[in-house]
């Protein structure tokens, strides 16, 4: 039976462990029975509001001022949670707030099975030029308000529920079959990340002592990534270091390399709307002609990295 549970995390700054809205779409028989959401107020050691957040999200410290921490809320959150299987659009940022947020008030993690709906939608749909959620979303005509919790959990699931109906299988087992995507999990407090299974390497490779400790499952991991426009939440240089941490390779430019092209809010903008980058015009080029560069906004990029 198709059961499962999509969430979506929204976070006051840019540590994980500052939840400030939660928003969750509960499936049932392949059928959305009921959505919900919360305003939260983050941990007091994190209860600050970084403005590129408030810029994507529109939360204030004034909307979450009387409204209860994470682990007031957790009682009923943890059965929708636990020993389910839990979607989320890029679910190794939501995954990674509840692995980030529990601790701080001595809660247990609980087990559960993770699909990201990103993974699914790469599979389902990779003609697309971004697997954002407006971009998917709109591929499926499905509407949308952006970084509103509840309308995201509901977008994450029903892009499930698409790709399902496209392949014609009632499982997310077997949709992994077709699609080709890893069901990751979370077991004993072992984390096990969702995500596209990669190809195999024609011959196998020791990694160098500065690759050593980086994850190979981190979705930039020996990745090209190249940036166009100006970042809003940090410098071009701060970004390729982070690019590098995660054992990825940051360019100047958009190469038959490149993997992922990052635009920043205005260029992102342009992109959707109006005249696109040089950069921009050269990706689109490429991915015509077969080569698999992802596009993503800036704050697709945060979620990953």
């Amino acid at each position: 039976m198709l059961n499962f549970v999509a969430i979506d995390f929204e976070t006051a700054n840019e540590k994980r462990c500052s939840p400030c809205a939660l928003g969750i779409a509960i499936v049932e028989n392949g059928e959305i029975t009921e959505t919900k959401s919360w305003l939260i107020k983050p941990p007091k050691d994190y209860y600050y509001f970084n403005p590129f957040n408030v810029r994507i999200h529109g939360i204030q410290k004034r909307n979450v001022k009387n409204k209860p921490e994470f682990n007031q809320i957790w009682e009923e959150v943890k059965p929708l949670l636990t020993n389910a299987t839990v979607v989320a659009h890029n679910a190794s940022f939501d995954i990674s707030v509840i692995r980030n947020t529990l601790p701080l008030y001595s809660l247990d993690i609980p087990d559960c099975d993770i699909v990201c709906s990103v993974a699914v939608s790469k599979g389902a749909w990779p003609f697309l030029s971004s697997f954002s959620l407006p971009v998917v979303a709109g591929h499926l005509g499905l509407p949308l308000i952006h970084h509103d919790a509840e309308e995201d959990a509901r977008c994450s699931a029903e892009i499930i529920l698409a790709a399902c109906r496209e392949h014609n299988v009632n499982d997310l087992k077997k949709l992994k079959k077709e699609l080709r995507f890893r069901i990751g999990g979370i077991c004993n407090g072992e984390y096990t990340p969702s995500g596209i299974h990669f190809p195999a390497r024609a011959k196998p490779r020791h990694p160098s002592p500065e690759e050593c400790g980086k994850d190979p499952f981190h979705p930039f991991y020996e990745k090209k990534i190249t940036f166009t426009g100006t970042l809003v939440s940090m410098t071009r240089e701060e970004a390729f270091c982070l690019v590098e941490k995660a054992g990825g390779t940051p360019q100047q430019g958009v190469t038959m390399q490149t993997n992922y092209l990052v635009m920043g809010i205005q260029d992102y903008s342009l992109f959707t709307d109006g005249e696109r980058s040089a950069k921009t015009k050269k990706a689109e080029d490429l991915r015509a002609k077969g080569f698999p560069i992802e596009i993503m906004s800036e704050a697709d990029f945060l979620k990953i990295i």
